[in-house]
């Protein structure tokens, strides 16, 4: 790698990673190291077209492009592979044309190994070790893919075995201002109360309790959510004096200045989490069936509120009896959060 440093000025570098959010936000520190490295590279970014607001506010990267993953999933269901087809030869031609020197897989499955291999780049960099990805890049990370690392530092570790070393962590978000409509005014409590997994969601009637806590300190409280959280969420916040729904009502872009603009982000195991930790916000995670060492906090063990229980990072996704969030008690996160904003009790 020691050749391709040399030539750092002019090179065009294309970084692949395909979604999802938390896991996007957590290689956002492997793009700085790239740019630190090559300071005077053209850095692009290939993700699916939905998350294309989140990487548009990265500051090192270059230039979005969309992967319309959507529409050409439509397709291939409505039968139209010609035009599927067509429409993938298009994209790689976009690639092609754009005359790549370096290309790194970050995501490590059969699809971003597609891609990559599209961008034409003379030297591909990737782990090679899932869905056949390995067919498509030349180049292996000498740090292999590892489970037991955080996943910020996995793709670090993968950057620093090649050479490409960062300074510091660097999450490299731009300072975005509040929606002009946004409902409210600093300082205000942000709690994302809905993951993917059912095994990793705390009840929500006790994030309604955490919300009252923080609204009879005069904190403006905000519920967000996904535009199919948006019934289940203001039905659970009706006739409560304080506590506001934001579900649904606005972009990905500018969620993630509302949650940088945050005085505390509570929440679980889920991509807006780690959204809120990049962006440095202060945070309390609620754990239970993910792996703390792989997706906790990046480097906020005090932000965490768990049980303690031996079945803590069992992976499961579902679970006949999900102790491990029924032991989490309001009480806990109220604690944990009181401390993070220095409020006595």
């Amino acid at each position: 790698m020691n050749d391709e440093k040399g030539k750092k000025n002019g090179q065009k570098i294309l970084l692949v990673r395909l979604s999802s959010l938390g896991d996007l936000v957590q290689t956002f520190p492997a793009a700085s190291v790239l740019r630190e490295n090559y300071p005077q590279a053209r850095l692009d970014w290939v993700v699916e077209e939905k998350y294309r607001p989140l990487i548009q506010a990265n500051r090192n990267v270059d230039e979005v492009i969309g992967v319309p993953r959507d529409s050409w999933g439509k397709l291939f269901k409505q039968g139209r592979l010609a035009r599927l087809f067509a429409e993938v030869r298009g994209f790689r031609k976009e690639l092609r044309n754009k005359n790549y020197d370096l290309a790194f897989d970050f995501h490590n499955i059969l699809r971003s190994g597609f891609i990559t291999s599209f961008s034409g780049a003379e030297t591909r960099w990737g782990y090679g070790s899932r869905e056949g990805n390995g067919f498509f890049i030349n180049h292996r990370f000498p740090y292999s893919w590892n489970k037991e690392v955080h996943a910020v530092d996995q793709h670090l570790l993968a950057l620093e075995s090649i050479g490409l070393k960062g300074e510091e962590v660097d999450f490299g978000f731009k300072d975005l201002p509040l929606p002009p409509d946004f409902p409210g005014e600093e300082p205000f409590v942000l709690i994302h109360p809905r993951t993917r997994w059912n095994t990793k969601n705390w009840p929500i009637s006790r994030y309604v309790e955490v919300g009252k806590k923080f609204a009879s300190l005069g904190f403006s409280v905000f519920f967000s959510g996904s535009k199919d959280d948006g019934v289940f969420i203001e039905g659970e916040l009706k006739n409560i004096k304080g506590l506001q729904s934001l579900a649904g009502k606005y972009s990905l872009g500018e969620f993630v200045a509302i949650a940088q603009k945050a005085s505390l982000f509570v929440g679980g195991d889920t991509g807006p989490m780690h959204v809120a930790v990049a962006a440095g916000t202060p945070v309390i995670m609620i754990m239970g069936p993910t792996s703390e060492k792989r997706f906790g906090p990046y480097r906020r063990e005090s932000s965490v509120a768990k049980a303690q229980l031996d079945c803590l990072g069992c992976g499961k996704r579902n679970c006949a009896q999900p102790i491990c969030m029924e032991q989490v008690t309001v009480e806990m996160v109220w604690d944990a959060a009181r401390e993070k904003l220095g409020i006595d009790p």
